[in-house]
């Protein structure tokens, strides 16, 4: 139904001088017409909505990436990938951008994971002894047990095979190290989000 409605009530949308009010009548009034597709169409239409439905906006994202990182590895790594990523339109989450001042963390990272069709875990001597990038790591490690498809990409920076004997359960997965290679990293990424396959090795 929800194309359908789409297609039949995106004109008169557009046509409003406050969509964001017209779709809060349909909500009153129960109409049939409330869904999710007119929804995100209303926030999109919407250039200057209130705070509190700006943040909605996250309920449709659904992100490329998500980095996983820890801080230390931010400016050399996360922040250069992010970017380079940025410049190829792959939408990408990383916290530094997309968590704002009095946002949950919690919600925020926790939403984004489970909306990104990858995780780039950043695995170095630093991260595999700090707890909110390991807990990242082994939720999405966690998601990808009884399923098909793959979503952690390790990116090792260091000793890879070093930084693995820290991390067993990684053992089977093809790891990509970083060499100051984000070009090449970032090409690595494009093959996947076109084609929803594994990364290739190094």
């Amino acid at each position: 139904m929800a194309s359908g409605v789409a297609v039949l009530f995106g004109d008169k949308i557009r046509s409003q001088t406050k969509p964001f009010s017209y779709l809060f009548q349909l909500v009153a009034a129960k109409d049939p017409v409330y869904d999710l597709t007119l929804c995100k169409q209303v926030l999109e239409l919407d250039n200057n909505p209130p705070d509190f439905v700006r943040k909605l906006k996250g309920v449709f994202d659904m992100y490329d990436i998500f980095i996983c990182h820890a801080s230390e590895d931010k400016d050399k790594v996360a922040i250069p990938l992010y970017t380079e990523l940025k410049k190829r339109n792959i939408n990408v989450f990383i916290d530094c951008f997309a968590i704002n001042w009095g946002d949950s963390l919690v919600s925020k990272i926790n939403t984004a994971l489970k909306k990104s069709k990858f995780v780039i875990a950043v695995i170095s001597d630093i991260s595999v002894k700090k707890s909110w990038p390991m807990k990242e790591l082994n939720a999405v490690l966690s998601s990808e047990i009884g399923a098909e498809d793959t979503k952690l990409l390790p990116l090792m920076v260091g000793d890879g095979e070093a930084l693995l004997k820290e991390l067993p359960l990684l053992a089977d997965k093809l790891f990509v190290a970083f060499d100051d290679n984000i070009e090449e990293i970032a090409d690595k990424v494009d093959v996947n989000s076109d084609n929803k396959c594994n990364a290739h090795g190094a």
